[in-house]
């Protein structure tokens, strides 16, 4: 009796237990790449990872199939490997003998190409600026928020503050690109501030560097808590005096009117009111803001009275 031969993917295909995947092979001379598809920037730390895999690929080290899409007049275009491709092309300017390469057909429409970008498994992930850019594209195609969400497979909340982070100011951008500060600190500062979040941010990497930071933190973004502070002891009453006599007076005499054209005066108790929302305000961290927007409307309206009372008097 003789011994059955080993088992073999090629008698696993036989035999239907394993159906065989339509391999295609292409000149690596015949793949394109398209002009600005690819979202990646050019950064050091990129052109070393890609130099990486080349040695890793000179060395014998295998890599998955890029996947390709075929356009209309016959071109063969990468859509998911464009780092695989530049290093393979290395690999063969260094003396790799390769002259085919391992391809599979992608399928989709050109909202899926774009996304696959960020879904693509292999490789090197984007960062969240070469990220928010890809959404940005996808917004382009008419996809909403929640509709780009379910399609790379992330939170609506993930998309929204990368789809800010990519409609923010440049300086902005740099400052996530450098690491200075994370996409989503970004993206608050931005909503928060709008125009003016690269200068915030601008401030606050200074203090960060001042306490020996190399970056801003959402600690350090939150609003500075402002201590609470009594209300200063009441003075010692003084002694009773006898009343003084009575004396009649004669009634006040009627304010003038108005002059045509003016608002009537601010009462005392709009600034007394204004007075003690101050005070309430201060003793509420989360409220800091809108005390001092109240501080400042209080000052107005003090000042707004004394104007008022000058154009009374002196009519000018």
């Amino acid at each position: 009796m003789t011994n059955p031969a080993p088992a073999s993917f090629k008698q696993l295909i036989k035999s239907g237990a394993i159906k065989r995947a339509d391999a295609m092979k292409i000149p690596y001379k015949d793949l394109h790449i398209e002009p600005g598809f690819n979202e990646r920037d050019r950064t050091e730390d990129f052109d070393q990872s890609v130099r990486e895999l080349a040695d890793y690929i000179l060395s014998g080290g295998t890599y998955p199939p890029l996947e390709c899409r075929v356009a209309d007049d016959g071109k063969v275009f990468v859509v998911d490997g464009h780092r695989r491709h530049e290093a393979i092309g290395l690999a063969i300017k260094a003396g790799a003998p390769i002259e085919w390469v391992d391809i599979r057909q992608f399928v989709g429409n050109d909202a899926d190409r774009v996304a696959r970008i960020v879904t693509s498994a292999q490789g090197r992930p984007l960062s969240p600026l070469e990220t928010s850019r890809v959404y940005k594209r996808l917004q382009g195609f008419g996809l909403s928020p929640a509709d780009i969400a379910k399609k790379v497979s992330r939170s609506l909340q993930h998309v929204n503050e990368l789809l800010t982070l990519a409609n923010a100011n440049t300086d902005v951008q740099k400052h996530v690109s450098e690491g200075a500060v994370s996409a989503k600190n970004a993206a608050a500062l931005v909503r928060q501030h709008g125009e003016r979040a690269g200068a915030v941010l601008d401030g606050k990497l200074a203090e960060a560097k001042a306490q020996g930071k190399a970056k801003v933190t959402a600690k350090s973004l939150a609003p500075r808590s402002t201590p609470t502070q009594e209300a200063p002891a009441a003075p010692p009453a003084a002694p009773a005096t006898p009343a003084a006599p009575v004396v009649a007076q004669a009634p006040a005499p009627a304010p003038a009117p108005a002059p045509s054209g003016m608002p009537p005066e601010p009462s005392d108790n709009m600034v007394a009111a204004g007075v003690r929302a101050v005070r309430n305000f201060q003793r509420s961290d989360e409220c800091r803001v809108m005390a001092e927007q109240e501080a400042v409307a209080a000052g107005v309206r003090a000042a707004y009275s004394a104007m008022y009372r000058e154009f009374t008097e002196t009519g000018s």
